[in-house]
């Protein structure tokens, strides 16, 4: 294997590299009996939230499903 392709193959080109960093996260603890306490990411129930609103509505990238 030459050395410029090996190097290629090991390092992840930035975009992957910056993706998850490139996310807020908003964090919240839910406490739903005495002794459990969740954690829920906001950001991701509003993107869930909205990927679903717009799959019920037929728009966008969820035609029908």
């Amino acid at each position: 294997m030459e050395p410029n392709l090996a190097a290629s193959v090991a390092v992840p080109n930035g975009a992957e590299l910056l993706q998850p960093m490139a996310v807020k996260h908003d964090y919240r603890d839910i406490q739903v009996a005495e002794n459990t306490t969740i954690t829920i990411d906001v950001e991701e129930l509003k993107e869930q939230m909205k990927k679903e609103f717009y799959r019920q509505m037929g728009i966008g990238f969820y035609p029908g499903a």
